[in-house]
């Protein structure tokens, strides 16, 4: 690493503080969870999920003394229970500090928003399992209390059954989150920095490409393209390349002011945080620029026929010639062969005639220009490496709904709010009967999405009473009102995809396979694939001929939430269009 690269600067006590309790909440996690280990190993034989399932006085009695008659049940075996449920707050604490600490670090390090916002949204996930599983516990040891005596009622285990529910709900999707952006943090942690910054960031650095030798571990933050080979196609780029420091540094005269009146100094020096990154965007201003989309060969031709039309008056004033993929193509050997990139080498093609119309450039470009390949041994070479990516691509998705099967499957078994892993297929060889009946959910199923429904409604009345009021005060109910209306809408659907979606699909599959009478796992395996095809290929056509509708405020901004539902736009009237999905929008 070279001699003058700076260290990072100190972060600022606004992001030190909330990193620093989330590595508090790391540290205090681990005695909290080792304590949880030991719990859990001297309460082996409690069978805790059945009784955090169990929903009635009848059914917790059943799971506590299987062998008695009923309730109720000897106060040894009660008191067992009650010891286990009290031991599992270790646990409860443990992975809500663990989730904290995680998920806020995420919240804090990552670096795209999308990241950082789904952290965020974990943070309150991880909160909301903690509280439902501390009431869970409470209501338990309210229910255990009374079960070595008669009488007593269900409501304890009825809101201990709706609030494990909840739980299982948020902890699932929370789990491979929770790996997945550990993952990412530990291997952040172990890897070098990437990023280069500076100590004392001043004005930025301007050099020419012509200054910098090949191996230099000199490092300007802005470097100029080469001079062009001819004045007529000469850039404003070049003469600042060749220019002094004075003339480089006037173009940013402005910039520099700028940053002095948003300081209020009026010293011209640069901002405090400014790094390499921020410098590297700050370009000299132009006038003209050209951008060329990417697209493979059919961009490079286009590209040409639109270089060829700007040649005799637009290229000529372009400062910037920007590009991508295909287009890239085509801007880079029109730059190169219109510029000294290699003053040793004799190239044949002169600034005036190179990419001409009729030129040889161009006539190669019109008898080699096919998509794909151009003869039978590329054509060949073509579909061997079409056909290697799509068993590629199926290889990944095989994978990955292995990989999701087998954890569904773990998880369910863990948490059997539904029994579904008793639905199985006719050509499994223990299947024997009749065609399975779809899996009922519980009542507290039930009791879980009536009360996600019921918040969802009244924060939804407080929104629009907050967007139709002109008080400020319910404006800034209905503000709050919208967070609460998001996660109440997030958890029933969570829930019903936890309870009701998952077993649907699994129970319409286990019934189609004993509909077709197939027995045999390979023509079953067969027609599953067949199957699953299909399903991909309408669901594909689907999204291609959908059209959604969005509303763009009078500036072009999309009008996005609750806002865009009901029309109100700031700043003007608010107009629709339709925007193709999926494919169609390519």
């Amino acid at each position: 690493m070279p001699t003058d690269a700076p260290s990072p600067p100190a972060p600022s006590r606004g992001l030190a503080l909330p990193t620093a309790l989330a590595v508090l909440a790391l540290v205090a996690a681990v005695p909290l969870l080792w304590v949880a280990v030991g719990e859990l190993r001297g309460h082996r034989d409690v069978r805790q999920i059945p009784l955090q399932l169990a929903g009635t006085r009848a059914a917790a009695c059943r799971v506590v003394e299987p062998d008695a008659a009923g309730c109720p049940v000897p106060g040894a075996a009660a008191g067992r229970y009650r010891s286990a449920v009290r031991g599992d707050g270790w646990l409860v604490a443990g992975y809500v500090l663990a989730g904290l600490g995680v998920f806020g670090l995420c919240a804090r390090l990552l670096y795209g928003s999308g990241a950082r916002r789904v952290a965020r949204w974990c943070l309150g996930g991880v909160l909301l399992a903690g509280a439902a599983d501390a009431g869970e516990n409470l209501a338990l040891l309210a229910g255990l209390g009374g079960l070595d005596r008669p009488g007593g009622g269900d409501t304890a285990f009825a809101v201990a059954s709706s609030l494990a529910v909840l739980k299982f709900a948020a902890v699932g999707p929370l789990l491979p989150v929770f790996v997945v952006l550990g993952a990412v943090l530990a291997g952040r942690r172990v890897t070098p920095r990437s990023r280069i910054r500076r100590p004392d960031p001043g004005d930025p650095e301007i050099a020419a490409a012509g200054e910098l030798q090949p191996g230099t571990a000199r490092r300007p933050d802005i470097i100029l393209p080469p001079a062009v080979a001819d004045a007529s196609t000469a850039t404003v780029s070049a003469t600042v390349g060749h220019a002094g420091p004075d003339v480089q540094q006037q173009l940013y005269a402005e910039g520099s002011d700028d940053q002095a009146g948003e300081r209020g100094d009026g010293t011209g020096a640069a901002a405090a945080a400014a790094d390499h990154w921020r410098n590297a965007g700050r370009v000299p201003p132009a006038e003209v620029g050209i951008c060329a989309s990417g697209g493979g060969i059919r961009s490079a031709s286009v590209t040409l026929g639109a270089l060829q039309a700007m040649r005799t008056d637009v290229l000529s004033r372009a400062r910037y010639l920007v590009s991508v993929s295909g287009g890239g193509y085509m801007t880079g050997a029109f730059q190169l062969a219109l510029t000294r990139a290699n003053r040793d080498v004799d190239s044949l093609a002169t600034p005036g005639d190179v990419f001409a119309p009729g030129s040889a450039e161009e006539d190669h470009l019109r008898r080699h220009g096919k998509y794909l390949a151009d003869g039978g041994r590329e054509w060949l070479a073509a579909l061997g490496v079409g056909l290697r990516g799509v068993a590629a691509s199926l290889a990944l998705l095989t994978l990955g709904v292995v990989v999701i099967g087998v954890g569904l499957n773990a998880f369910y078994r863990a948490a059997p709010v539904v029994y579904i892993t008793r639905l199985v297929p006719r050509f499994d060889p223990a299947a024997s009967g009749q065609a399975p009946n779809f899996p009922a959910p519980p009542a507290a199923v039930w009791r879980t999405l009536a009360a996600g429904v019921a918040v969802a409604v009244v924060a939804w009345m407080l929104v629009i009473v907050g967007l139709l009021a002109d008080d400020r005060r319910f404006r800034v109910i209905g503000g709050l009102s919208r967070n609460l209306f998001r996660a109440a809408v997030a958890i029933s659907g969570v829930v019903a995809v936890y309870a009701i979606a998952v077993p649907a699909v699994v129970w319409a599959m286990a019934r189609l396979s004993w509909t077709t009478g197939i027995r045999s796992p390979v023509p079953a395996a067969s027609f599953t694939a067949v199957a699953t095809t299909l399903v991909t290929w309408f669901g594909a056509l689907a999204s291609t001929l959908w059209r959604r509708t969005e509303r763009l405020r009078a500036s072009g901004d999309k009008l996005g939430g609750l806002g865009g539902l009901l029309g109100r736009g700031r700043g003007g009237e608010v107009v629709e269009r339709q925007v193709a999905t999926g494919w169609g929008s390519g």
